[in-house]
């Protein structure tokens, strides 16, 4: 299921215990992938939970919340977006993101 990140901009990318770490010891807030849920038919990895710059956990972030969240940071490397317009749903296949900062 994690080799489908390319798939799923819903989930938030790898990550290792060294990087983990690595983020406790900086002074910055922090999300890591939050869990795995078992639901009728399949098992799905989504949502992400949040630290604050103590280190606490402050909460957690959905799907949705992580797909945007994965888009703010640049993570995205693809994945199905899902969205509604004058209700009409439309789907578009993502197959690569560039990120640019502009501060104002």
């Amino acid at each position: 299921m994690g080799e489908n990140i390319d798939k799923n901009s819903r989930m938030l990318p790898d990550i290792r215990l060294g990087d983990v770490h690595q983020q406790l010891l900086n002074d910055f807030s922090f999300a890591i992938p939050r869990r795995i849920t078992a639901e009728k038919q399949e098992v799905k990895i989504a949502g992400s939970a949040v630290f604050d710059t103590d280190n606490h956990m402050v909460g957690f972030l959905g799907e949705e919340e992580t797909e945007g969240l994965n888009f703010l940071t640049g993570k995205v490397r693809g994945g199905v977006v899902k969205a509604k317009i004058n209700n009409d749903l439309v789907v578009m296949n993502i197959q690569g993101v560039k990120k640019v900062s502009k501060p104002t």
